[in-house]
């Protein structure tokens, strides 16, 4: 009896082992058939070294020294580890990690590096042959971004979640960024609608930090995300409710919420309410980096005043009619339309 239950144990450990040897081999030829696709599309696509893990519960590959690279538009990405896992049992739940080292793209403005710690990004499908979205979420800490050295931006954590809702075509977004910081950075002025050149000198914003940056969006889709939207055409927003984005900083912020619905051609229509704090040094920050008539600046600047509160805060209704937005009876120009390319 001892010896037949060891030789089905060492049958099972061996179709085990083939199925794990199987699946990891399968996950190798996707990932060496994605690198194919992107010099098909002309970019130079090298990773040094591939390798197989897991087992026995998880489907996994290892890439080191991924390397892309875009001639034509001068940029270079590398990424010096990325791990791929999927659960045995079903290849679905997908499960990407980055390394706690530097990744560095080469643009033509000079070198980016990114930082990040924990760095996880997990997908998750529903078992059928349309292998229909149902969550993804990205996650990550000690987020760092630098440009040849000299620190932009930092990001003590960093959530986000896509989460399918009891309809299918619908999906909830969800966002949070903690300790958002941007690093002292000098731009160029907004420049005017006027035919005089720009000879001011560049405009330096001193570090600043976030309050929690927060967003919840639930966007209604035309039809569900599953894998034909990689071989067809996207999917398209049909409505979209902004339960809330919110961010700030000391006594400036604003909060955002409301409801569009959109077109076939991706023109909204709808209400967006929009509250400010301290609407006046927002309204100058906006000035110094957007290009404004000049003429009209005193104007939009005593049109708010009289509808701002005592205590700075400017609550503001703004009217999507067919892409065209306006608050009350002013114009504020076309909105951006929303189609998924």
């Amino acid at each position: 009896m001892m010896r037949r239950t060891v030789q089905i144990s060492a049958l099972l450990a061996l179709i085990w082992g083939g199925w794990w040897w199987f699946a990891t081999t399968t996950l190798q030829s996707a990932v060496t058939g994605w690198l194919g696709n992107q010099r098909a599309a002309g970019l130079e696509a090298d990773v040094a070294q591939m390798a197989r893990g897991g087992f026995p519960l998880r489907i996994g590959a290892t890439l080191r020294e991924l390397r892309l690279t875009d001639p034509a538009a001068g940029t270079a990405l590398r990424i010096p580890l990325i791990t791929v896992e999927t659960p045995v049992y079903w290849p679905g739940h997908a499960t990407l990690r980055l390394p706690d080292a530097p990744v560095t793209m080469l643009t033509p403005q000079g070198t980016l590096t990114l930082g990040l710690s924990g760095a996880e990004a997990a997908l998750r499908l529903r078992p059928g042959p349309a292998l229909q979205l149902r969550d993804t979420a990205l996650s990550g800490s000690d987020i760092t971004l630098d440009l040849e050295g000299a620190p932009v931006l930092r990001i003590a954590s960093f959530a986000a979640q896509i989460r399918q809702d009891s309809a299918p075509e619908t999906y909830r977004f969800d966002l949070t960024a903690v300790g958002l910081t941007l690093d002292a950075l000098s731009v160029a002025p907004g420049r005017p609608v006027t035919s005089e050149p720009v000879t001011s000198e560049p405009v330096t914003f001193e570090p600043v930090t976030f309050e929690p940056i927060m967003a919840q969006i639930t966007v209604s889709f035309d039809r569900p995300w599953d894998r034909s939207a990689l071989q067809a055409a996207r999917p398209q927003p049909r409505s979209i409710a902004v339960a809330g984005i919110t961010a700030g900083q000391g006594s400036t912020g604003f909060t955002l919420d409301g409801d569009l619905v959109v077109n076939a051609d991706g023109i909204p229509s709808g209400t967006l309410r929009l509250r400010l704090r301290d609407w006046q040094r927002m309204f100058d920050m906006a000035l110094s980096a957007l290009p404004v008539p000049p003429d009209w600046t005193p104007t939009a600047a005593r049109v708010l005043a009289a509808m701002a509160q005592p205590d700075g805060t400017l609550d503001l209704e703004i009217t999507v009619d067919q892409g065209q937005m306006r608050i009350g009876f002013v114009p504020l120009g076309p909105a951006p339309r929303l189609s998924i390319p």
